[in-house]
């Protein structure tokens, strides 16, 4: 299990790695940007910076899910290896059974997370392709207006 020295190095670290990815994210300019995408900049024109900041909105999403799920799965490897070396005759003890059962709901959390993100990405996805939609149907309304003309000038 872990000590309380442990679990302060734990949260110094989660602390550290926050603020390193809060600092990494803020540190690209439109000058950086056009120096690593080049070509692909240019065709994305204006939009690069949104679609560069929700790549590492996601990125970040991505990283803390894979660090949660590490301390978890270090904390249970902890834990399983403190029930190891719990005697048969200590079978009994209460902090055995409590160290399943709060193993098992840090599992069930985890995984609430995992798919409450899924979730998000889904109706990040949905939305995305609402525009996308609404964008077509604007544009075929236009081109079909464009063939109305075209066809009353033949016409005419």
């Amino acid at each position: 299990m872990q000590t309380y020295e442990e679990s302060t190095r734990v949260k110094r670290l989660d602390a550290v790695m926050n603020k390193a990815l809060d600092v990494s994210g803020l540190t690209f300019t439109e000058q950086d940007l056009s120096e690593c995408f080049g070509s692909i900049k240019t065709q994305f024109g204006p939009s690069m910076s949104r679609l560069f900041s929700n790549m590492l909105v996601k990125l970040r999403s991505n990283i803390e899910a894979s660090y949660k799920d590490i301390c978890i799965r270090h904390d249970l490897d902890d834990r399983l290896l403190a029930l190891e070396n719990v005697k048969y005759a200590d079978t009994g003890n209460v902090s055995v059974a409590e160290t399943v059962n709060s193993s098992a709901e840090q599992l069930k959390r985890m995984e609430a997370e995992q798919l409450r993100a899924a979730l998000q990405a889904i109706s990040a996805e949905t939305a995305s392709l609402q525009t996308r939609t609404s964008k077509l149907c604007t544009q075929m309304a236009y081109e079909l207006a464009q063939a109305a003309e075209e066809r009353q000038k033949l016409q005419g």
